[in-house]
């Protein structure tokens, strides 16, 4: 008798028993599957409420301003806090009811606990981009909403220097694990969140861009009086509007694509100008003042960032086409290579 025939017939003898063990394994590992992300976010949830009140006890001995004369202020440049203790930090962001510690690497180890700090990536409230990574599904799920959060959302972050800093969410992109694109360095304080995308698969990574919120300078009461006018302000536009725009042959304008320079290759609007948005600020000869510009790039973040600085040089009719290039596409309008 071969060794086929004999399996066949040790199956037809025990037929019944294959049968019931194999369902019950099958039921066993089905469990596991769904109870293991319950599990582990139980877990987390316990140790939340312990790392956090063991973070607002211990911030209470750090006090990083001690040496400071009276009346002195502090420039841009001096340090009076130690920079180890920027880290851990605390991040907020009241919209979704997020609050855990952040804290350093973002190794097996550290994610499992909680947020990760990208240890290459620039300090909270230092020029540069900020990295946090964070789980969605498991181990707390520390970032499970945040593709809820929208422009003008505020996120804060408080240091173990007791220092505080608030950034204002600019837009969110959903990128592959290998675009580093959206970790460049900026030529001013901001802030990139990144976790796995969709939920329960991870194929893909979203990104929440955000810049620092800048504390508003006290006008004198002679300036009160000589401000007559409102100060111009980017109005976003549809990309509907911008297509009529084009469309429509009418007045002249300006369509500024402040992406990458690989991103550009890969298609733009018709007529563009390119000029990626950490060279704009050295490159504002190559624009009119006298002309609307309108603005966009891959999502709307970007070009958010870069019509604030257009404003803030002067120009006064700045358009930031919202939904970036992303939402043009979905529209079926058309783009050149």
């Amino acid at each position: 008798m071969t060794i086929l025939e004999r399996l066949k017939k040790f199956f037809i003898r025990n037929k019944r028993k294959i049968i019931r063990y194999s369902g019950i394994t099958l039921i066993v590992a089905g469990l596991l599957v769904i109870l293991f992300p319950l599990y582990t976010n139980f877990i987390m949830a316990g140790r939340e409420d312990s790392v956090l009140s063991a973070w607002e006890e211990g911030v209470a001995y750090v006090q990083g301003t001690d040496d400071l004369e009276d009346g002195q202020v502090l420039e841009r440049d001096m340090e009076v806090i130690d920079p180890e203790m920027k880290l851990p930090f605390q991040i907020s962001i009241p919209e979704i009811n997020l609050s855990w510690l952040v804290n350093e690497g973002t190794d097996y180890a550290t994610l499992r606990k909680g947020p990760g700090f990208y240890i290459s990536s620039a300090l909270p409230g230092e020029t540069g981009t900020c990295v946090v990574a964070g789980h969605r599904t498991t181990y707390g799920a520390p970032f499970n909403r945040l593709d809820e959060l929208e422009e003008g959302d505020e996120i804060f972050i408080e240091t173990f220097g007791n220092e505080k800093f608030t950034y204002i969410v600019t837009g969110q992109e959903s990128v592959y694990p290998d675009d580093l694109s959206v970790l460049e360095n900026t030529d001013y304080p901001s802030l990139v969140l990144s976790t796995c995308t969709p939920k329960y698969f991870a194929t893909r990574r979203l990104v929440i861009f955000a810049g620092i919120k800048e504390i508003p300078k006290l006008k004198t009461a002679s300036e009160e009086e000589t401000q007559t006018e409102e100060a111009p302000s980017v109005e976003n536009i549809s990309v509907g509007e911008v297509y009529d725009i084009i469309t429509s042959g009418g007045e002249d304008y300006i369509i500024l694509d402040v992406r990458k320079l690989e991103e550009f290759n890969q298609g733009h609007l018709e007529g563009a100008v390119h000029i990626p948005v950490d060279e704009l600020e050295g490159r504002l000869d190559e624009l009119s003042e006298d002309e609307p510009i309108i603005v966009y790039c891959k999502s709307g973040g970007r070009s958010k960032t870069a019509s604030n600085l257009l404003i803030e040089n002067g120009f006064t009719q700045i358009y930031n086409m919202s939904g970036g290039i992303l939402d043009w596409e979905q529209e079926g309008y058309p783009i050149e290579d």
